[in-house]
């Protein structure tokens, strides 16, 4: 009995083992992504593949994941520090986990809460318009990477975008505020100079929205 619940012990170990393992291989792509700022480390001119780039992030002190800038014409990824993508054609984003300890949690390498895109909609990209003052505010913060950056909050009808939205003279400084347009005319980001500052879904109403969507097309079967 004794060596049987070793043998069972040996054997659970060993499964955790290699789960660990597979989730540290669990690189996820984000494709036509981009982090601004936040670069750590040296460039890495990759050749054959972007293992290589992987490995240089696990062996960078603080990179939590790396942008492929694969339409260069000798090609290399940047490692970065902070998670915050926002959609940028020809580039890639690839969130690492750390997997430096047995603590390491799960969901290091999660979705990001923001993301700032500079054309078409919140959702468009999965994400939803942000239409309140106190989420558009965290979220500026977030995606500029500029703490305590305000919002400015403007509910007259506008020709820009409708919802959280940061300009480029706006950017890079946690002086020049987000803003809020609760009147924005525009559905998505593609004039003016805006970007939309995104909101992922939360997991409730995800959770609703998946369940209304099964039950319809399970009306629709019957």
């Amino acid at each position: 009995a004794k060596a049987k619940a070793e043998a069972e012990a040996k054997a659970k170990a060993e499964a955790e083992a290699e789960a660990e393992a597979a989730r540290c291989d669990d690189i996820t792509k984000y494709a036509n992504s981009a982090i601004r700022g936040n670069s750590i480390c040296d460039r890495v001119y990759y050749s054959s593949g972007l293992d290589e780039c992987t490995e240089a992030c696990r062996n960078c002190p603080g990179c939590v994941a790396f942008v492929d800038n694969h339409a260069k014409s000798k090609p290399y990824c940047v490692l970065k520090s902070a998670f915050a993508p926002y959609a940028r054609r020809t580039k890639d984003v690839y969130s690492v986990p750390t997997c430096d300890s047995a603590a390491a949690e799960p969901e290091a390498a999660a979705e990001p809460e923001f993301m700032l895109i500079d054309e078409g909609s919140c959702e468009s990209v999965g994400m939803v318009t942000i239409m309140d003052e106190e989420t558009c505010k965290k979220a500026g913060a977030v995606v500029d990477n500029s703490p305590g950056k305000p919002v400015k909050v403007v509910k007259g009808r506008t020709g820009g975008p409708k919802g959280c939205v940061l300009h480029n003279f706006q950017k890079g400084s946690a002086d020049k505020p987000t803003e809020l347009f609760l009147g924005g005319v525009l559905d998505g980001c593609e004039k003016g100079g805006y970007d939309c500052v995104c909101s992922k879904p939360a997991k409730a109403e995800a959770a609703a929205e998946a369940e209304a969507k099964a039950a319809a097309e399970t009306e629709a079967a019957a």
